[in-house]
Protein backbone atom coordinates (compact mmCIF):
# COMPACT_ATOMS: atom_id res chain seq x y z
CA UNK A 1 0.00 0.00 0.00
CA UNK A 2 1.31 3.43 -0.91
CA UNK A 3 0.11 5.89 1.73
CA UNK A 4 -1.40 9.02 0.24
CA UNK A 5 -1.27 10.99 3.49
CA UNK A 6 0.11 10.76 7.00
CA UNK A 7 -2.10 11.45 10.00
CA UNK A 8 -1.08 11.71 13.63
CA UNK A 9 -3.60 11.41 16.47
CA UNK A 10 -2.20 12.71 19.77
CA UNK A 11 -3.98 11.68 22.95
CA UNK A 12 -3.32 12.29 26.61
CA UNK A 13 -6.01 10.07 28.10
CA UNK A 14 -8.77 12.49 27.17
CA UNK A 15 -11.81 11.90 25.01
CA UNK A 16 -14.88 13.85 23.99
CA UNK A 17 -18.07 12.09 23.02
CA UNK A 18 -21.09 13.34 21.13
CA UNK A 19 -24.28 11.81 19.84
CA UNK A 20 -24.32 13.44 16.42
CA UNK A 21 -24.36 11.08 13.41
CA UNK A 22 -21.06 10.43 11.73
CA UNK A 23 -20.61 10.83 7.96
CA UNK A 24 -22.07 8.11 5.78
CA UNK A 25 -18.77 7.82 3.92
CA UNK A 26 -16.19 6.72 6.54
CA UNK A 27 -13.17 8.28 4.87
CA UNK A 28 -12.19 9.36 1.38
CA UNK A 29 -8.81 8.82 -0.16
CA UNK A 30 -7.19 12.27 -0.23
CA UNK A 31 -6.39 13.69 -3.64
CA UNK A 32 -3.23 15.44 -2.49
CA UNK A 33 -0.91 15.92 0.48
CA UNK A 34 -2.53 19.24 1.32
CA UNK A 35 -1.78 20.01 4.95
CA UNK A 36 -4.45 20.70 7.54
CA UNK A 37 -4.64 20.84 11.31
CA UNK A 38 -7.63 19.42 13.13
CA UNK A 39 -7.47 20.10 16.88
CA UNK A 40 -10.13 18.21 18.82
CA UNK A 41 -11.21 20.56 21.60
CA UNK A 42 -14.99 20.50 21.28
CA UNK A 43 -17.41 18.77 19.02
CA UNK A 44 -18.74 21.98 17.45
CA UNK A 45 -15.45 22.66 15.64
CA UNK A 46 -15.26 21.98 11.92
CA UNK A 47 -12.24 21.90 9.64
CA UNK A 48 -11.38 21.19 6.01
CA UNK A 49 -9.18 18.13 5.70
CA UNK A 50 -7.50 17.13 2.45
CA UNK A 51 -10.36 18.42 0.34
CA UNK A 52 -13.02 16.83 2.56
CA UNK A 53 -15.07 18.78 5.10
CA UNK A 54 -15.42 16.61 8.17
CA UNK A 55 -16.41 16.93 11.81
CA UNK A 56 -13.29 16.77 13.98
CA UNK A 57 -14.95 14.41 16.46
CA UNK A 58 -15.71 12.00 13.66
CA UNK A 59 -12.16 12.38 12.38
CA UNK A 60 -10.79 11.33 15.75
CA UNK A 61 -13.37 8.54 15.84
CA UNK A 62 -12.08 7.29 12.49
CA UNK A 63 -8.48 7.56 13.63
CA UNK A 64 -9.22 5.37 16.63
CA UNK A 65 -11.08 2.83 14.53
CA UNK A 66 -8.24 2.67 12.05
CA UNK A 67 -10.26 3.75 9.00
CA UNK A 68 -7.65 6.27 7.77
CA UNK A 69 -5.11 3.45 7.50
CA UNK A 70 -7.59 1.38 5.53
CA UNK A 71 -8.09 4.36 3.21
CA UNK A 72 -4.38 4.50 2.44
CA UNK A 73 -3.40 7.02 5.10
CA UNK A 74 -0.44 6.17 7.30
CA UNK A 75 -1.74 6.72 10.84
CA UNK A 76 0.08 7.20 14.15
CA UNK A 77 -1.36 7.38 17.66
CA UNK A 78 0.84 8.92 20.36
CA UNK A 79 -0.28 7.99 23.87
CA UNK A 80 1.61 9.17 26.95
CA UNK A 81 0.49 6.55 29.46
CA UNK A 82 -1.00 3.31 28.23
CA UNK A 83 -2.24 2.09 31.63
CA UNK A 84 -3.74 5.37 32.83
CA UNK A 85 -7.02 5.26 34.78
CA UNK A 86 -8.56 8.53 33.67
CA UNK A 87 -10.65 10.32 36.36
CA UNK A 88 -13.77 9.97 34.25
CA UNK A 89 -17.14 8.74 35.46
CA UNK A 90 -17.21 6.43 32.47
CA UNK A 91 -20.87 6.86 31.53
CA UNK A 92 -21.50 6.31 27.82
CA UNK A 93 -24.68 6.73 25.78
CA UNK A 94 -26.34 3.61 24.45
CA UNK A 95 -25.79 4.69 20.84
CA UNK A 96 -22.02 4.64 21.36
CA UNK A 97 -21.99 0.85 21.70
CA UNK A 98 -23.25 0.48 18.14
CA UNK A 99 -21.42 3.46 16.66
CA UNK A 100 -18.06 2.31 18.03
CA UNK A 101 -18.92 -1.36 17.49
CA UNK A 102 -18.07 -2.11 21.12
CA UNK A 103 -18.35 -5.62 22.59
CA UNK A 104 -21.18 -5.96 25.09
CA UNK A 105 -18.88 -7.16 27.88
CA UNK A 106 -16.94 -3.89 27.87
CA UNK A 107 -19.88 -2.37 29.80
CA UNK A 108 -19.49 -3.07 33.52
CA UNK A 109 -22.98 -1.99 34.55
CA UNK A 110 -26.22 -1.20 32.77
CA UNK A 111 -27.66 1.71 34.74
CA UNK A 112 -31.43 2.11 34.49
CA UNK A 113 -32.00 4.21 37.59
CA UNK A 114 -30.56 7.62 38.37
CA UNK A 115 -31.03 9.43 41.67
CA UNK A 116 -30.53 13.20 41.50
CA UNK A 117 -29.88 14.72 44.93
CA UNK A 118 -30.29 18.45 45.57
CA UNK A 119 -28.39 20.65 48.07
CA UNK A 120 -31.32 20.20 50.50
CA UNK A 121 -31.14 16.39 50.07
CA UNK A 122 -34.32 16.22 48.03
CA UNK A 123 -34.20 13.26 45.69
CA UNK A 124 -35.58 12.94 42.18
CA UNK A 125 -35.72 9.51 40.57
CA UNK A 126 -34.94 9.35 36.85
CA UNK A 127 -35.29 6.38 34.56
CA UNK A 128 -38.93 5.39 34.79
CA UNK A 129 -39.44 6.16 31.09
CA UNK A 130 -36.59 3.96 29.86
CA UNK A 131 -37.53 1.03 27.67
CA UNK A 132 -36.53 -2.48 28.69
CA UNK A 133 -33.51 -2.49 26.36
CA UNK A 134 -32.34 1.05 27.20
CA UNK A 135 -29.66 1.93 29.73
CA UNK A 136 -26.62 4.11 30.45
CA UNK A 137 -23.44 2.12 30.03
CA UNK A 138 -20.80 2.28 32.74
CA UNK A 139 -17.25 1.53 31.64
CA UNK A 140 -13.76 1.76 33.06
CA UNK A 141 -11.81 4.13 30.86
CA UNK A 142 -8.59 2.13 30.97
CA UNK A 143 -10.52 -0.86 29.57
CA UNK A 144 -12.39 1.12 26.91
CA UNK A 145 -9.38 3.17 25.83
CA UNK A 146 -7.11 0.14 25.53
CA UNK A 147 -9.70 -1.72 23.48
CA UNK A 148 -9.94 1.18 21.01
CA UNK A 149 -6.16 1.55 20.82
CA UNK A 150 -5.58 -2.13 20.19
CA UNK A 151 -8.27 -2.26 17.54
CA UNK A 152 -6.72 0.73 15.78
CA UNK A 153 -3.35 -1.03 15.93
CA UNK A 154 -4.86 -4.20 14.53
CA UNK A 155 -6.37 -2.17 11.68
CA UNK A 156 -2.94 -0.85 10.76
CA UNK A 157 -2.32 2.25 12.87
CA UNK A 158 1.07 2.66 14.56
CA UNK A 159 0.78 3.04 18.34
CA UNK A 160 3.55 5.08 19.97
CA UNK A 161 3.97 5.11 23.73
CA UNK A 162 5.44 8.56 24.11
CA UNK A 163 5.04 12.17 25.19
CA UNK A 164 4.33 14.83 22.57
CA UNK A 165 6.65 17.77 23.21
CA UNK A 166 5.86 20.18 20.41
CA UNK A 167 5.76 20.66 16.66
CA UNK A 168 6.97 22.89 13.89
CA UNK A 169 4.16 24.16 11.70
CA UNK A 170 4.51 24.23 7.91
CA UNK A 171 5.21 27.63 6.40
CA UNK A 172 4.51 26.75 2.76
CA UNK A 173 1.92 24.68 0.96
CA UNK A 174 2.97 21.08 0.62
CA UNK A 175 5.18 21.07 3.72
CA UNK A 176 4.56 18.74 6.64
CA UNK A 177 4.18 19.20 10.38
CA UNK A 178 7.30 18.10 12.22
CA UNK A 179 6.44 16.59 15.60
CA UNK A 180 8.90 16.14 18.45
CA UNK A 181 8.14 13.51 21.07
CA UNK A 182 9.84 11.43 23.74
CA UNK A 183 9.56 7.75 22.85
CA UNK A 184 9.09 5.60 25.97
CA UNK A 185 9.33 2.26 24.17
CA UNK A 186 11.34 -0.24 26.19
CA UNK A 187 11.73 2.00 29.27
CA UNK A 188 10.23 1.20 32.67
CA UNK A 189 9.29 3.25 35.71
CA UNK A 190 7.87 6.68 36.39
CA UNK A 191 11.23 8.41 35.98
CA UNK A 192 11.66 7.38 32.36
CA UNK A 193 12.59 10.22 30.03
CA UNK A 194 12.42 8.48 26.69
CA UNK A 195 14.34 8.98 23.49
CA UNK A 196 13.78 12.25 21.64
CA UNK A 197 12.39 11.57 18.18
CA UNK A 198 10.71 13.46 15.35
CA UNK A 199 7.90 12.54 13.01
CA UNK A 200 6.69 14.27 9.83
CA UNK A 201 2.94 14.17 9.21
CA UNK A 202 0.36 15.94 7.08
CA UNK A 203 -2.44 16.17 9.66
CA UNK A 204 -2.39 16.42 13.44
CA UNK A 205 -5.40 15.74 15.65
CA UNK A 206 -4.76 17.13 19.11
CA UNK A 207 -6.83 15.32 21.74
CA UNK A 208 -4.22 15.84 24.42
CA UNK A 209 -6.35 17.24 27.19
CA UNK A 210 -7.11 20.56 28.83
CA UNK A 211 -3.46 21.63 28.93
CA UNK A 212 -3.02 20.72 25.28
CA UNK A 213 0.42 21.29 23.82
CA UNK A 214 -1.09 21.10 20.36
CA UNK A 215 -3.41 23.99 21.28
CA UNK A 216 -0.44 25.98 22.57
CA UNK A 217 1.61 25.40 19.43
CA UNK A 218 -1.16 26.60 17.13
CA UNK A 219 -2.02 29.50 19.49
CA UNK A 220 -5.59 28.35 19.93
CA UNK A 221 -6.19 30.97 22.61
CA UNK A 222 -8.27 30.64 25.75
CA UNK A 223 -10.94 28.00 26.06
CA UNK A 224 -13.08 26.61 28.84
CA UNK A 225 -12.18 23.31 30.43
CA UNK A 226 -13.11 21.36 33.51
CA UNK A 227 -11.00 19.42 35.97
CA UNK A 228 -12.16 16.36 37.84
CA UNK A 229 -11.19 14.28 40.86
CA UNK A 230 -12.31 10.70 41.29
CA UNK A 231 -11.72 7.83 43.68
CA UNK A 232 -12.67 4.20 43.25
CA UNK A 233 -14.13 2.64 46.36
CA UNK A 234 -14.95 -0.91 47.31
CA UNK A 235 -18.02 -1.09 49.51
CA UNK A 236 -19.76 -3.96 51.33
CA UNK A 237 -21.57 -6.39 49.05
CA UNK A 238 -25.04 -5.54 50.34
CA UNK A 239 -24.44 -1.85 49.60
CA UNK A 240 -22.95 -2.70 46.22
CA UNK A 241 -26.18 -4.52 45.40
CA UNK A 242 -28.01 -1.19 45.76
CA UNK A 243 -25.85 0.23 42.96
CA UNK A 244 -26.10 -2.76 40.60
CA UNK A 245 -28.22 -0.74 38.14
CA UNK A 246 -28.29 2.66 39.85
CA UNK A 247 -26.15 5.80 39.71
CA UNK A 248 -26.30 8.95 41.83
CA UNK A 249 -25.61 12.59 41.01
CA UNK A 250 -25.29 15.35 43.62
CA UNK A 251 -25.57 19.09 42.95
CA UNK A 252 -24.82 22.01 45.26
CA UNK A 253 -21.92 24.16 46.37
CA UNK A 254 -20.93 21.63 49.01
CA UNK A 255 -19.82 19.28 46.20
CA UNK A 256 -19.02 21.78 43.40
CA UNK A 257 -19.78 25.45 42.70
CA UNK A 258 -20.75 24.81 39.08
CA UNK A 259 -20.58 21.10 38.39
CA UNK A 260 -21.82 18.00 40.15
CA UNK A 261 -20.59 14.99 42.05
CA UNK A 262 -21.29 11.41 41.05
CA UNK A 263 -21.41 7.87 42.32
CA UNK A 264 -21.21 5.52 39.34
CA UNK A 265 -21.13 1.72 39.72
CA UNK A 266 -18.44 -0.35 38.04
CA UNK A 267 -17.70 -4.08 37.96
CA UNK A 268 -16.90 -4.57 41.68
CA UNK A 269 -16.71 -1.02 43.07
CA UNK A 270 -18.15 2.48 42.74
CA UNK A 271 -16.44 5.52 41.23
CA UNK A 272 -16.96 8.68 43.32
CA UNK A 273 -15.93 12.00 41.86
CA UNK A 274 -16.55 15.69 41.33
CA UNK A 275 -15.33 18.45 39.06
CA UNK A 276 -15.43 22.16 38.31
CA UNK A 277 -14.82 24.73 35.61
CA UNK A 278 -14.59 27.91 37.70
CA UNK A 279 -12.90 26.85 40.96
CA UNK A 280 -10.01 24.66 39.90
CA UNK A 281 -8.01 25.25 43.11
CA UNK A 282 -10.87 25.32 45.59
CA UNK A 283 -12.36 22.06 44.38
CA UNK A 284 -9.50 20.20 46.07
CA UNK A 285 -11.03 21.10 49.43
Amino acid sequence: MNPSGILCFIRDCNFSFCEEPRPQTPFLRPKSRETALAPLFGFQHWTRLLGLTIHTFDLAHLAVLGYPEQAGIETYLIERKLDNCKPCGGAIPLCMIDEFDLPKDIVDRQVKKMTMISPTNREVQIGQTLKDDEFIGMVRREVLDDFLRQRAKKNGATLINGLFMGMTLPTNKGESYVLTYNDYEGEEGNARKGDKKTLEVDVVIGADGANSRVAKDIEAGDYEYAIAFQERMRIPEQKMDYYKDRAEMYVGEDVSPDFYAWVFPKCDHVAVGTGTVVDKKGIQR
